[in-house]
C-alpha cells in the first residue's frame, strides 16, 4: 500500500528522533557544554548547606536580566532530585563520574524553543567528570527550585534551592514581574530579536498579528520536537517585509492544543534560511493577545525602528572599511525610486533606479548580491528609497538589502555621503 506523504514525513522524523535519543538522554543534547560557564561553576561546586539565601540571590539576578534569559533559554522549575551518585567511569581521572539528575515537576517559567514540561528528566546527556554531587540535604527525592540554561549545547544549571512554600512564593512573585516586563516566553525571545534587527536583515525578520484558520493534525509520534504548526493570515505586519497573506507559525511552547481556529496570535517569524534560501520558519508565537502584550510589542517595534538608522549607518561605515575603493569600485550612495525591475544577463534581478537628488534625473542600474536569486529584493517600484551601492562601470552592485533599501531621509542620505567622503579621502586611500 503507498503511503501518504504525511505519513512518510512522521516516519522520517521518528527515524531521525530514535537516532538522536539513542545517544543522548532526553532534552539533553550529547556534546559537552563549555566549563567556562559562570552557572556550570556554581553547579559543579560542592554545597556544604542549604544556602538558600544566596541560591535565591542569584536566581533574582538572572530573572531581572531578560536578555540573557532569551539568549541563553533560560527556564526555571519545581521538582526533585532524581539521581545523585557516582557511576563508574574510565574516562574520568577518578574513575566515577558524579552524576546528578532532576525530575520535573511543575514548569515555573519555560524555555520558547524547545519546552519542558512536567515529568521530563534535567540532566546532562554527555560524561561530565567535574561535577560534584550533590551533599545532603540534597539527596535523592528532595524537593528543589532550580534554573537552568541551554547555552550552546547542553544543561547548565544553577546549585538547586531547597524548596519551602516561602522560596516558592518569592520565586513566583519575581516571575509575576518579569511577565508584567516581557510578557510569556515567546514575547521575551521576539522582543530579545527586535533589539539589534533590521527589517531587510539577511533572515527578513517579521513581526505580525495575526488570526489562526487552520492548526496541523497531532504527528502519531506524540514528541516535543516533532514540529506542528498553525496557519495565520497575517491582519497586521509590525515589522519586516512580506506580500505573503499567511504564514506557518509553530505552535505557543509547542502546544497546540492550546489553539484554536479564529485565535489571534502574536508571531516572530524569519522569511529565509541563511543556507537554503526560502522557506525560512516562524519559531515564535504567543497566544496572548491582550491589549496590554499589543501595546507592548507596538513599543518594542516603535524601539526597533528608531534604533534602525543607527545599524544601518554601522553596516555601512564596515562595508567601507573592509572595501578597496578606486574608479572601477567607486562607492555610492543614490536617492530616488525604482522606475522598473527586469533581468541582468545572468538572470540576477536588475533593477532600474532613478536618482532624483542631483539637479537632473539620472539613472542607474542596481544589482543585489543578496539575497537569493530565487529570492526577488524587497524593492517597491515607485518607492522613495536611499540605497547605498559600489559602481563598476554601468552596473552598482549591492551587497545586502539592508543597506541598498534605506527608508528616504535627508539626515540618513547625508550622513552616507559624509561615510563615503570620508572614505575616499582617508590616509589609506
Amino acid at each position: 500500500m503507498a503511503q501518504s506523504s504525511g505519513a512518510r514525513r512522521d516516519l522520517g522524523q521518528f527515524v531521525l528522533l530514535f537516532f538522536l535519543f539513542s545517544c543522548c538522554s532526553f532534552m539533553a543534547p550529547c556534546l559537552p557544554a563549555q566549563g567556562d560557564d559562570v552557572l556550570g561553576k556554581i553547579a559543579i561546586q560542592p554545597i556544604q548547606h542549604d544556602q538558600g539565601d544566596a541560591r535565591m540571590l542569584a536566581l533574582h539576578e538572572r530573572l531581572q536580566d531578560s536578555d540573557r534569559l532569551a539568549k541563553d533559554n533560560g527556564f526555571v522549575f519545581l521538582g526533585e532530585v532524581s539521581q545523585n551518585e557516582k557511576i563508574r567511569q574510565r574516562r574520568c581521572a577518578s574513575g566515577f563520574e558524579q552524576k546528578v539528575d532532576y525530575h520535573v515537576s511543575q514548569v515555573l517559567w519555560n524555555r520558547a524553543d524547545y519546552p519542558v514540561a512536567k515529568g521530563y528528566g534535567v540532566s546532562k546527556g554527555f560524561i561530565d567528570c567535574r561535577q560534584a554531587l550533590l551533599p545532603p540535604p540534597f539527596t535523592e527525592g528532595a524537593k528543589v527550585i532550580l534554573y537552568c540554561e541551554v547555552p550552546r549545547d547542553g544543561y547548565v544549571c544553577g546549585a538547586p534551592i531547597l524548596f519551602t512554600d516561602e522560596r516558592l512564593r518569592k520565586v513566583q512573585s519575581w516571575l509575576d514581574e518579569l511577565s508584567r516586563r516581557e510578557g510569556d516566553p515567546p514575547l521575551l525571545q521576539i522582543h530579545n530579536r527586535l533589539h539589534d534587527s533590521l527589517e531587510l536583515g539577511p533572515a527578513r525578520p517579521l513581526v505580525l498579528f495575526g488570526q489562526v484558520t487552520q492548526v496541523d493534525p497531532p504527528s502519531r509520534f506524540n514528541l516535543i520536537m516533532v514540529e506542528r504548526h498553525m496557519h495565520v493570515t497575517i491582519s497586521r505586519l509590525l515589522w519586516g517585509f512580506n506580500k505573503a497573506q499567511e504564514v506557518a507559525v509553530i505552535c505557543p511552547l509547542r502546544d497546540c492544543s492550546a489553539v484554536a481556529v479564529g485565535a489571534k496570535v502574536i508571531a516572530y517569524c524569519e522569511l529565509l534560511s541563511v543556507y537554503e534560501g526560502p522557506p525560512g520558519r516562524c519559531p515564535f508565537a504567543s497566544a496572548a493577545f491582550t491589549d496590554e502584550n499589543v501595546r507592548r510589542v507596538e513599543e518594542w517595534v516603535k524601539q526597533a525602528r528608531q534604533h534602525q538608522p543607527s545599524l544601518i549607518l554601522e553596516r555601512i561605515r564596515k562595508s567601507l572599511a573592509a572595501s578597496q575603493p578606486g574608479p572601477r569600485w567607486v562607492p555610492s550612495v543614490y536617492r530616488g525610486h525604482v522606475e522598473s525591475i527586469g533581468k541582468a544577463d545572468n538572470d540576477v534581478p536588475l533593477d532600474h533606479f532613478i536618482d532624483t537628488a542631483g539637479q537632473q534625473k539620472r539613472a542607474v542600474n542596481l544589482i543585489f548580491r543578496f539575497p537569493y536569486a530565487r529570492t526577488p529584493p524587497a524593492v517597491e517600484i515607485g518607492k522613495p528609497m536611499i540605497t547605498f551601492c559600489y559602481l563598476k562601470e554601468d552596473v552598482c552592485y549591492i551587497g545586502e538589502e539592508a543597506i541598498g533599501i534605506i527608508a528616504d531621509s535627508d539626515e540618513t542620505f547625508r550622513e552616507v555621503q559624509r561615510l563615503i567622503a570620508a572614505r575616499m579621502t582617508g590616509p589609506d586611500h
